[in-house]
């Protein structure tokens, strides 16, 4: 989204976190990810990898299936490879949060989340779909 949709494509996103219960309804997760994304009009590629803290707020442990919410996404995020035309992107740490849901089964997870990063002269951000398993 922002200044980043109009000139980067559909790209790829993994997540690993492990998240531990506070409560009946609430967990913490820390993990990280890795995004990739190809330019549109070049063959160059942006890749990113961030750490993430995030509060997940539903069921622990679900019967079937059970919503949650998803607070958080606070983390750095440190650019491998910025794309032509954003030099501010080559900044190391970069900065972000996201909010989304889910639903959460006894073994695995679907998840949707908007992340908006924080950069000096630019707006970007990117909505990701999460599908996982639980160990």
């Amino acid at each position: 989204t922002g200044d980043m949709g109009s000139s980067i494509d559909i790209g790829y996103s993994g997540m690993l976190g492990y998240a531990a219960g506070v409560g009946s309804m609430t967990q913490l997760r820390l993990g990280g990810t890795a995004n990739y994304w190809a330019e549109s009009n070049s063959d160059a590629n942006f890749y990113d990898l961030a750490g993430t803290f995030d509060v997940l707020i539903g069921k622990r442990v679900p019967g079937f299936v059970a919503p949650y919410g998803v607070v958080g996404g606070l983390g750095g995020v440190r650019n491998t490879s910025p794309p032509p035309g954003f030099t501010c992107y080559a900044r190391n740490p970069l900065y972000g949060a996201r909010i989304g849901a889910g639903l959460n089964s006894r073994r695995i997870f679907i998840e949707v989340s908007y992340q908006k990063v924080w950069v000096a002269g630019t707006t970007s951000g990117y909505v990701p779909f999460v599908f996982g398993f639980r160990f």
